[in-house]
């Protein structure tokens, strides 16, 4: 119910100030797909709160909590490297394995825990 509840209340919006193709000087031939997944929750027992930059490396920041009375599991599915939990200044404080681009970690009843990564 608490991420319904976080879900309803701070929905996840995008902001773009240029329009679209507004600077023709460099053309790429790159082209993106219309759709990206960037990362999967594999299940809803946790709550994600945020995903950024970090910002003395070049990896990923994702913050998460748990708001229940018990332990639950955060499972994840991205396409990922060198991920390990931090503290909330974005050191290391342990390594996390990943297994079939996966990672799979208990959270404690309450907790907000911070993982960094790196895409591969």
């Amino acid at each position: 119910m608490a991420k319904r509840a976080k879900e309803y209340v701070t929905p996840i919006s995008f902001y773009n100030k240029i329009p679209y193709n507004a600077m023709k000087l460099n053309s790429s031939d790159i082209k993106t797909p219309v759709q990206y997944s960037f990362l999967k929750e594999l299940n809803q027992e946790v709550i994600l709160s945020t995903l950024k930059k970090a910002e003395q490396s070049k990896g990923y920041i994702l913050r998460y909590l748990n708001g229940t009375d018990e332990v639950k599991e955060l499972k994840l599915e991205a396409n990922m490297k060198n991920a390990g939990r931090t503290n909330l200044n974005e050191f290391k404080t342990d390594e996390v394995v990943i297994e079939n681009q996966q990672v799979k970690l208990l959270v404690k009843p309450n907790e907000v825990q911070t993982l960094y990564f790196e895409k591969n």
